[in-house]
């Protein structure tokens, strides 16, 4: 047999919006993201009108399309963190219209956003 697509329905992404993720429980999984998967010494937290931005002081993303793509996660090492790659895909159906990855990895500067 060949290769098989897996690609989630679009009706499958509507579902996990109805996922019910406290507030608290979605910074921290972004944070965590930070200190994770960009090796980030110190994490920023800015909130501006109905804006949420995670900044870091990180090494960046390599993939920054893997940061919308259920499955897609980088091994980090750590029991239970960045283990299934769901986190932030979660957070982001859950909370936001639109999400916005701005990167700067190996001095290239890189930005995704999705809605």
């Amino acid at each position: 047999m060949g290769k098989v697509d897996l690609t989630p329905k679009a009706h499958v992404l509507h579902s996990f919006m109805n996922t019910r993720i406290l507030w608290h429980n979605a910074l921290a999984e972004l944070i965590d993201n930070s200190y994770d998967h960009g090796q980030a010494n110190s994490v920023e937290i800015v909130i501006e009108d109905n804006i949420v931005k995670i900044k870091d002081d990180g090494c960046g993303v390599a993939d920054v399309t893997s940061c919308f793509r259920y499955g897609d996660h980088r091994v980090s090492g750590k029991e239970g963190i960045s283990k299934y790659g769901v986190g932030a895909k979660d957070v982001w159906l859950a909370f936001c219209n639109t999400m916005k990855v701005v990167t700067i990895r190996n001095g290239v500067k890189t930005t995704a956003s999705a809605d």
